[in-house]
């Protein structure tokens, strides 16, 4: 992540006119002050005789998808919530791969993986040591981002208008900047693949990003669609209060012991009633469906005339998966998801099948 920064805070330096000691601060506006929006901010901040950061957070607090909710509807100003992490949401890498070079202080005895509010505490701690909040405006909403280029119609002319909204006061704002980061992450709005008669299913279907607590699922027999991450994770979490979990996946099965209450089934490929058709031709039925099947890349606020897309899985055009192609002024942060960095959240059920279940497990 530094690294990466490293390349685009260079690229930002070249817009500085050195000749012109006076010349003004650029202005950068980073949406978000989650774990991609508070490196970028203090990036920003260690050269402030140059850069102007500025950050809007919709939540009232650093964090992201760290700010652990049980509501699954609306915050506190009638919002979407914006977190899915869960109850018993840990992490998958140890603490010690995910503290940052120039701040090793994660708090608490526990070691290797811990716990959401750990995480948020770090994320806290972080912003106080670095003094970043007088950097963020929370309770922020950016509804909008569009450019607006000079006479010339140099990349480097280009300006920004960020329309905004306090969800306190219900005042509208605009900001112009120079430049701008997109820190809002991907783990907020759900892929749902098409599963033919799932609309008519009489029981609770929802995705992962709605689930909280294994006791809202207490007696149930649960079809998990999906066994990656969350969906071996989310249905460990379950087998401690559902009476039977379904864990279907179109790929092999998984070699590991899982708790006597999880089944391990094909693909589900339509739904029909309160049964389930499996690939293979067989059949189960269920209460609850959970589509553990991952998030989309989203980024509402973006106008067109941004440059950006975003299709099958892929956002472009950018330059080594940060830099706006069309507008180099835009930084995309955190896009990459398999890769050994912050953002790999999961709950305790990994130690739960570890120590009850001898499961051979890695993390990523």
């Amino acid at each position: 992540m530094r690294s990466i920064l490293f390349v685009y805070l260079t690229l930002l330096l070249s817009m500085i006119d050195y000749g012109n000691v006076n010349a003004d601060k650029k202005k950068v506006c980073i949406i978000g002050a989650g774990m991609s929006g508070l490196v970028s901010v203090k990036r920003l901040a260690e050269h402030s005789d140059e850069f102007e950061p500025i950050a809007f957070e919709r939540n009232s607090d650093v964090g992201g998808f760290w700010i652990y909710t049980e509501s699954t509807t609306v915050d506190e100003h009638g919002s979407p919530v914006h977190s899915s992490a869960y109850k018993n949401l840990r992490t998958n890498v140890p603490k010690e791969l995910m503290a940052w070079p120039d701040y090793r202080n994660f708090s608490g005895d526990e070691r290797s993986s811990v716990p959401h509010y750990l995480v948020l505490q770090y994320l806290r701690n972080y912003t106080a040591h670095f003094n970043l909040r007088r950097y963020i405006r929370f309770n922020v909403l950016v509804e909008s981002v569009a450019p607006t280029r000079g006479p010339h119609r140099h990349w480097n002319e280009t300006k920004w208008v960020l329309k905004t909204r306090d969800l306190s006061t219900r005042e509208h704002d605009h900001t112009i900047c120079n430049a701008i980061m997109v820190c809002n992450g991907h783990l907020t709005k759900e892929y749902v693949p098409v599963v033919p008669g799932v609309e008519k299913f009489q029981g609770k279907a929802i995705h992962s990003r709605l689930y909280r607590k294994p006791e809202d699922f207490a007696n149930e027999t649960v079809a998990i669609l999906g066994a990656s991450d969350s969906g071996l994770d989310i249905a460990v979490d379950l087998s401690s209060r559902a009476r039977k979990i379904y864990l279907s996946s179109r790929h092999e099965r998984l070699a590991s012991k899982l708790p006597s209450n999880i089944e391990q089934v094909p693909g589900i490929i339509k739904v029909s009633g309160d049964e389930m058709i499996m690939s293979n031709g067989s059949s189960i039925t269920a209460d609850s469906i959970l589509f553990c099947t991952g998030y989309a890349y989203d980024f509402p606020f973006l106008e067109d005339s941004c440059g950006i897309g975003v299709s099958r899985g892929h956002v472009f055009p950018l330059y080594k998966q940060m830099i706006n192609a069309e507008h180099p002024s835009m930084a995309v942060i955190g896009l990459p998801t398999v890769a050994s960095i912050y953002l790999l959240p999961r709950s305790t059920s990994w130690l739960y099948c570890e120590e009850r279940c001898d499961c051979q497990r890695t993390t990523r």
